[in-house]
């Protein structure tokens, strides 16, 4: 239960922050944008999504911010482009580890008689 208390407060803070961000500098016309800044993008977009659905199914959740940080970095690594942001993105795969852990975590407790 303190498992999921901690993931709790960790879901919330990544997403509090991008809206945030989203809010005060605003979203250029994805367009407007060339093909690798909207890849980068739907990458990023698939994170954020995997927040509130880690809410729901953390699995599914889970696998999601997994999935799309490392999208993101074999982008940056294949591009040799350095779209770090300063280590914000380890948020999201902390926060997918810790959301398949407590899924996983849930599911052997179940089991156990």
């Amino acid at each position: 239960m303190r498992q999921k208390l901690h993931c709790e407060i960790l879901r919330g803070a990544p997403l509090f922050g991008i809206i945030t961000i989203a809010i005060g500098e605003g979203y250029p016309n994805p367009l407007l944008l060339t093909l690798h800044e909207q890849v980068v993008s739907f990458y990023m977009l698939v994170m954020i999504v995997g927040i509130p659905v880690s809410w729901k199914w953390p699995a599914q959740g889970g696998v999601m911010l997994v999935a799309g940080y490392f999208a993101f970095r074999g982008d940056e690594i294949m591009h040799n482009v350095p779209l770090r942001l300063f280590g914000f993105l380890d948020l999201f795969l902390l926060l997918g580890l810790l959301n398949i852990l407590v899924w996983w975590a849930a599911k052997r407790s179940q089991t156990k008689p």
